[in-house]
């Protein structure tokens, strides 16, 4: 079975050269395909999509999210944010990490100026303005998505945290997004507690394939999975009136 579309971002954990063997065992022809740990999106950008079946990615993290609708929506001006930006010594992967965690700041003073353009202007002048800042934050989001890509690629194993110290020519990579755009149109892109959204899509047709933090290994990732976090995944895994596939370790 050829998959359509490769991850276009590294992901430590990824299950990109296991694809053959996890498709073996999915069931043919579920009515819903979720995945709650999406990660790097691997299993599901390579799956056919069917017009009969939903398929949900959803994952924690708003970062990788944002970049995966970025990826979708935006395409060409990640592509071109990308290129302005290489990365290439250790000041500018922190230089990024430092942009990213600004982001909440800057949003909000977005957000207050739309605030004061209502209370302030009516009419042409009023929607005017507003266009002004709504191209301003969709901007943003496109310019935090390339930051959160190019410090995943920059990064050792994709984890984010520490500078890879290697090439980066991220021109090599950036043929990827124009496939993965074209598999992601009809996805439902979801950034949810996986908990909540296992329960609110579980139902007798769901295939739902569970990649989540192995356990003793969470510290690798940002989303701080917990001992009882497995509890909750465990019970509720085993209420569930579709089908799942866990990915875990012994």
């Amino acid at each position: 079975m050829a998959g359509i579309a490769r991850p276009f971002i590294p992901w430590i954990g990824s299950k990109e050269k296991l694809i053959p063997y996890i498709w073996q065992v999915f069931p043919s022809n579920p009515k819903l395909y979720l995945e709650p740990f999406g990660g790097g999106g691997a299993l599901l950008l390579g799956i056919q999509p069917k017009i009969s079946r939903m398929d949900i990615y959803n994952d924690f993290n708003c970062d990788l999210v944002n970049l995966f609708l970025c990826a979708r929506e935006c395409t060409i001006q990640l592509v071109q944010e990308l290129k302005f930006l290489p990365l290439h010594s250790r000041a500018e992967f922190d230089l990024l990490k430092e942009f990213m965690k600004h982001k909440e700041l800057l949003q909000q003073r977005i957000a207050d100026e739309r605030n004061a353009v209502m209370e302030c202007f009516t009419g042409e002048e009023r929607e005017e303005l507003l266009q002004i800042l709504r191209e301003r934050s969709r901007l943003f989001d496109v310019q935090r998505a390339a930051a959160y890509y190019k410090v995943c690629r920059g990064s050792f194993s994709g984890t984010t945290s520490s500078f890879g110290v290697k090439p980066n020519n991220l021109t090599n990579f950036l043929y990827l997004f124009d496939d993965a755009s074209k598999r992601l149109q009809d996805v439902i892109i979801e950034n949810k507690d996986c908990l909540d959204i296992i329960r609110e899509r579980d139902g007798p047709d769901s295939l739902i394939y569970c990649d989540p933090p192995y356990f003793t290994s969470e510290y690798v990732y940002d989303c701080g999975f917990t001992w009882e976090d497995h509890l909750r995944l465990y019970h509720a895994l085993a209420g569930m009136k579709g089908k799942f596939l866990l990915s875990y370790n012994d």
